[in-house]
């Protein structure tokens, strides 16, 4: 993953893999949702069995999937200043993640940068181009 702070636009450029993953989740679970209604669509006909169940549990799990790609995490990949609230990090099982948090709410995701050292490195980027922390 490469990190740029492009001082002509006043943005920052991220090269990673994310945009490219988001599209793949997203293609799936609209897939997945799609395979899920057209199986539930014979249900007037045959009942409502332990198949059906099954099948409107992984409907309901890819809509709330795709609520969160769509309306909580960003694949930017050139961002603007005025957009960017920070840098931030979050533990989850024991494992530390690094995002921007933008000002629309969203959250882009740096899945590259694995470590504290890098972490800190790039806040001092930020913090030497008057990025908001």
């Amino acid at each position: 993953m490469k990190i740029k702070y492009n001082q002509t636009d006043r943005s920052i450029e991220i090269k990673d893999s994310v945009k490219n993953s988001h599209f793949t989740m997203k293609f799936l679970m609209i897939l997945n949702l799609a395979n899920a209604v057209l199986n539930l669509s014979d249900v007037p006909s045959k009942g409502f069995g332990f198949i059906q169940i099954l099948w409107g549990l992984m409907g309901a799990t890819s809509i709330a999937f795709l609520y969160f790609l769509f309306f909580k995490k960003s694949s930017l990949e050139k961002i603007p200043l005025e957009m960017v609230q920070g840098l931030r990090e979050k533990t989850s099982f024991g494992k530390k993640r690094f995002y921007i948090a933008l000002n629309n709410g969203k959250n882009r995701d740096l899945m590259d940068l694995k470590t504290q050292v890098e972490f800190d490195a790039l806040k001092k980027v930020f913090i030497e181009n008057g990025i908001p922390n």
